[in-house]
């Protein structure tokens, strides 16, 4: 994708080229001040199209999606689930804990960046069910400022660690709460034959598949079960994109499969 945004970039020099080139063609410094206008205008131009060209892309409701969704991270490994999105013009949701995000900043930039969506998944891993509601609010909005901090937009999903939740939880995160409808158990065989295994024993339009970005062999993974998934005919969206087009998301409802 960095290559297409980058020929977009040049065909929009060329054109703005053009212009610029016959307003400065009568002074005498035409071939300075010509090279001068290329090299500023190709510079700006690349970095838009870098940014927010990857997120122009076409979603077909009738079409199989699904949802990749990562929890735990960002890690040293988001990177490589990243590039393998990216080539394949692919998204999904990371559900970031936010004692992490301020390590791995330039991660969560271009992960946000890309297109994917960042969900909260509390601030340190805390299990919600055993907290008090002040607890819990503590765990959401510090994450919340967190990602705000950096991506200066707030979250509007989250995945309560572990899969815990109750009445409690549910009224005091006012948000969807995002379980999932394939638990890979990756973070617990740490092994990527038996993740890939996991994902393609049963999947279907409309599920949410649970991986972790923490773990080096998820990341090998999600580079087998990105282009397998899209090759079998499957749309990789984010949990909202998928919501979306399936009668949206309300706060304090769970939601495993989002059925067609």
């Amino acid at each position: 994708m960095k290559k297409a945004a980058r020929l977009t970039a040049i065909f929009c020099v060329f054109c703005l080229a053009l212009t610029a080139g016959a307003k400065t063609a009568r002074g005498n410094d035409f071939l300075t001040d010509f090279s001068s206008q290329i090299d500023s205008l190709f510079r700006q131009v690349t970095e838009l199209c870098e940014t927010y060209g990857n997120q122009a892309r076409t979603i077909d409701p009738d079409k199989p999606m699904v949802a990749l969704t990562f929890d735990d991270g960002p890690s040293q490994y988001t990177e490589r689930i990243l590039d393998c999105l990216e080539e394949y013009d692919a998204r999904a949701t990371f559900f970031v804990v936010g004692e992490r995000v301020d390590e791995y900043a330039d991660i969560l930039k271009r992960t946000y960046e890309m297109g994917n969506e960042i969900g909260n998944h509390s601030y340190s891993h805390k299990i919600l069910t055993k907290l008090d509601r002040d607890g819990i609010s503590s765990q959401m909005e510090k994450t919340n400022r967190a990602i705000y901090d950096i991506l200066g937009v707030n979250p509007t999903l989250m995945r309560p660690p572990g899969g815990g939740y109750n009445d409690k939880v549910k009224k005091a995160v006012d948000f969807p709460l995002i379980l999932w409808s394939i638990d890979t158990l990756d973070w617990k065989t740490q092994n990527a034959s038996s993740t890939v295994k996991a994902v393609f024993k049963d999947v279907k339009d409309g599920d949410i598949i649970l991986m972790h970005d923490l773990y080096k062999a998820s990341a090998a993974a999600a580079e087998q079960i990105i282009p397998r998934l899209i090759e079998d005919g499957y749309q990789l969206v984010t949990v909202s994109e998928l919501a979306q087009y399936r009668g949206g998301l309300e706060n304090g409802t769970v939601y495993g499969r989002i059925k067609p």
